[in-house]
């Protein structure tokens, strides 16, 4: 008797895991499909969502909208600012300047970093 309670724990076990595993498999899934749904739309929402999917478990859906998305993704450069909200942003036209305008009212002026993006 003992042994078949410890057997049907056991099974149950194995049964809550699968579950568990198929539906972060799911999930990413469904996050892959809407990356790639929303493509067209903003690519950068794309990305974050590509992302997440791959955040919960590495499938080829959730690779392959990543890659689209990033492809697709207009995004060329990120840029690190410091301790201050950003409310407004320039560059200059050798795009190796940026202005910033923080919300408290000051305005900042530096270099970029050399480190672009590219799509291909």
């Amino acid at each position: 008797m003992l042994l078949a309670a410890v057997a049907l724990a056991n099974f149950a076990l194995q049964q809550r895991n699968l579950s568990e595993t198929q539906t972060l498999l799911a999930i990413s899934r469904e996050l892959a499909a809407s990356a790639i749904s929303n493509l067209d739309v903003d690519p950068e929402r794309s990305i974050l969502l590509a992302l997440e999917a791959l955040k919960l478990t590495d499938t080829k859906e959730a690779v392959n909208a990543l890659h689209l998305a990033v492809q697709t993704s207009r995004l060329r450069r990120t840029v690190q600012v410091e301790e201050h909200e950003v409310v407004g942003v320039d560059f200059s036209k050798d795009e190796k300047r940026l202005a910033t305008g923080g919300v408290d009212g000051i305005a900042r002026y530096g270099m970029l970093p050399v480190v672009m993006f590219s799509s291909h």
